[in-house]
């Protein structure tokens, strides 16, 4: 699925990229067009563009992007774009896997979290590249292991005796 969209051969479906844009607080603009400022900050840059149109009536107030996690926005270290798809795609395919749902936006967020971990937990590594694709099976493992053993809603739904 990534590979295709990193090909161009096919388009990531606008809620995917949503997801994964609000996960690590990238702005959509910059993703789609590779322009203006990588990371959200709505009210700065609707202040900046108000004033370069020489508009002059107050402007509503911004909400505040919810926070990022530190490891997404330390300065010095570059997102890895395709770590982050491979975490996205890991996600969404694990849960197909075990017959399990889970939506874009939701995947986005724990794409975000599992690429800080497997982020944190390879620092140092000699080859970091190897190194995170090993951390990131074993994390996508875990998940699977994890879903496999929770409860279902289904499983609770039955009949109990009285």
């Amino acid at each position: 699925m990534l590979i295709a969209y990193v090909r161009g051969t096919s388009r990531a479906p606008f809620d995917a990229l949503a997801g994964l844009a609000a996960g690590v607080g990238v702005s959509l603009d910059w993703l789609a067009t590779g322009e203006g400022p990588m990371r959200r900050d709505r009210g700065a840059a609707e202040a900046a563009q108000s004033q370069s149109q020489g508009q002059t009536h107050a402007q509503p107030t911004a909400v505040p992007s919810p926070p990022v996690p530190e490891a997404a926005t330390s300065a010095g270290q570059p997102l890895d774009g395709a770590l982050l798809g491979l975490c996205f795609e890991g996600i969404k395919r694990t849960y197909r896997d075990v017959n399990a749902r889970i939506d874009d936006r939701s995947a986005g967020v724990m794409a975000a979290r599992l690429y800080d971990d497997v982020v944190a937990a390879t620092a140092g590594e000699p080859d970091p590249e190897s190194a995170r694709r090993i951390a990131l099976r074993l994390a996508l493992q875990q998940l699977r292991r994890d879903l496999q053993t929770a409860p279902t809603a289904a499983a609770d739904a039955g009949k109990h005796s009285a």
